[in-house]
C-alpha cells in the first residue's frame, strides 16, 4: 500500500483505497459476531492484513483498513526501480519480511 492511495481519515487503522500491487493481496468472506465483511490477507502466505469495505467512497469505492504491524514504510525512490512490487530488484526474500527484506541492508 502506498501513501499516495491513503485516506486522510481519523482512526486507528491506516485506510487506503487501493493496493500498490493487487496480485499481491487477496479477500476473503468473514462472517464473525453475525457481522459479514471481507479479510485481506497476503497472497503469498494468507496472513492477516486487515478488512476491505465496499462503501462507494470515493475516489475507488472501497476503503481497505490495514493493521500498522503488516505495513512496511519505503521510501518512494524504491518504487521506481520496480513499479510493479514497490522493492529494488536486489531485495533478498526472507520468510520474517517477505516482501521488504533486505532493503535497509546497503553493507
Amino acid at each position: 500500500f502506498s501513501s499516495r492511495e491513503k485516506y486522510a481519515v481519523p482512526g486507528k487503522w491506516p485506510t487506503f483505497w487501493a493496493p500498490i500491487a493487487p496480485r499481491n493481496v487477496k479477500t476473503r468472506r468473514e462472517i464473525s459476531r453475525f457481522v459479514i465483511r471481507n479479510e485481506v490477507l497476503c497472497s503469498r502466505c494468507d496472513a492477516h492484513l486487515g478488512y476491505v469495505f465496499e462503501d462507494g467512497r470515493p475516489p475507488a469505492g472501497v476503503r481497505y483498513f490495514i493493521n500498522s504491524a503488516a505495513l512496511s514504510f519505503v521510501e518512494n525512490c524504491l518504487r521506481a526501480r520496480r513499479p510493479d512490487v514497490g522493492i529494488p530488484p536486489h531485495v533478498p526474500y526472507s520468510p520474517a519480511y517477505p516482501a521488504y527484506s533486505g532493503v535497509y541492508n546497503t553493507g
